[in-house]
């Protein structure tokens, strides 16, 4: 059985969204947070929604996700490779493609983040994780945590 027309786009949209869940530190992604549209179009996946960088909230820190990627929940613990093995598991992209979108997703993010100005009583910890995770998975590594001050 191949895949759906949307399989593809679905899926690289889906695949941004991971990323973007694991650049804010988003540990309550699950699957009740992707919405699939039908209309006179065809089937598409949602806009992200219920995106809340968890990890940074002061005595909130738990470091699983609530999806495992490639079989691992430990935020500190995931990488480009994981990402890429997750994205393969799925069976709908080229490991090409897979690669492309996450590293596209991951630079886009960095663009955002220096274009804007983060909103006035925001914590400066919410910026410095953003800036370390991105930094972390452009590099290769795994997220792992900064060292504490």
């Amino acid at each position: 059985m191949s895949p759906k027309p949307w399989a593809f786009t679905g899926a690289t949209q889906w695949l941004r969204q991971l990323v973007f869940h694991v650049l804010i530190g988003n540990n309550d992604a699950h699957a009740k947070n992707v919405g699939l549209i039908h209309d006179s179009d065809g089937t598409s996946i949602s806009q992200i929604y219920d995106a809340v960088p968890n990890l940074f909230q002061r005595g909130r820190i738990n470091w699983d996700l609530a999806m495992a990627i490639d079989n691992v929940f430990d935020h500190r613990k995931i990488t480009v490779e994981r990402l890429v093995n997750e994205a393969q598991s799925w069976s709908l992209l080229r490991r090409d493609v897979i690669q492309s979108t996450i590293y596209s997703t991951i630079h886009r993010f960095q663009q955002a983040q220096s274009a804007l100005t983060a909103p006035a009583g925001i914590d400066p910890g919410v910026v410095d994780g953003f800036s370390w995770n991105a930094a972390r998975l452009a590099a290769g590594t795994e997220i792992s945590r900064p060292k504490e001050r």
